[in-house]
């Protein structure tokens, strides 16, 4: 396979209706020297199979990591982040595969690394927002959550949780990704949190969090309890 210049890292778990759309639309937006690398948890839906039949058709770079098991979106992560860093990208751009994050907008999280480390899409900036169909109940938790992560890790930026996110090759080189403690969506806030700490510049772009059309979300109570109390602890450590 090609070295990729731009690698997006997408962790999967029964995500086979959109899987393939979120390459297609990828793929359109011309950025030039893309690839992929996948990583999924045990789907049941036929996702890898899916994944597969994507791969063998693929003239780009295209590499499926295949866990037997969900061990949770946090060490698919770090996952990726390695892989993505052996396949010699410059770039690498994480995001969810249930369309969520729009894939127009990677361009755009690409280009702003010409004057950013971290380009980072926020729902709460001008311009961004959250689907109001995923309800007042969710949005609410979000945007009080974040307000009380930036509060307690000090954080300068409005969506710390945003898992739609484009680094140099280098940030990535910097973190020790073997360390994280957060396993659930709170890897993206101890993602932020140790670039911050690291001086690397971190830009935010606008964004629309669209409400997943397939497939069942992972958010849930437990998920938020969890990335708090490891936040805290976060916190005390350093």
């Amino acid at each position: 396979m090609n070295v990729p210049n731009t690698v997006i890292v997408v962790p999967t778990y029964n995500e086979v209706d959109s899987i393939e759309p979120l390459v297609n639309r990828l793929r359109a937006t011309g950025i030039k020297g893309i690839g992929f690398v996948v990583i999924d948890d045990g789907s049941s839906d036929g996702t890898f199979s899916k994944l597969q039949k994507i791969a063998s058709d693929s003239t780009d770079y295209f590499k499926i990591i295949q866990r037997h098991r969900k061990k949770g979106i946090g060490s698919a992560y770090v996952e990726g982040f390695v892989a993505a860093l052996q396949s010699g990208a410059q770039y690498i751009v994480q995001m969810d595969a249930d369309l969520s994050h729009p894939p127009e907008r990677v361009k755009n999280l690409v280009k702003g690394l010409v004057h950013a480390d971290v380009v980072s899409g926020s729902r709460y900036v001008d311009g961004g927002m959250m689907d109001s169909r995923c309800g007042f109940s969710r949005i609410l938790t979000s945007k009080f959550g974040n307000y009380f992560i930036r509060k307690l890790l000090g954080l300068n930026i409005k969506d710390a949780t945003s898992g739609f996110k484009a680094y140099k090759r280098f940030v990535v080189e910097t973190i020790n990704l073997r360390e994280f403690r957060i396993n659930g969506f709170g890897f993206q806030v101890e993602m932020a949190y140790k670039c911050s700490r690291r001086g690397h510049t971190i830009v935010e772009i606008p964004y629309v969090f669209e409400k997943r059309n397939a497939g069942r979300s992972k958010f849930s109570a437990g998920i938020i309890f969890e990335a708090l109390v490891k936040l805290v602890l976060l916190r005390i450590r350093g």
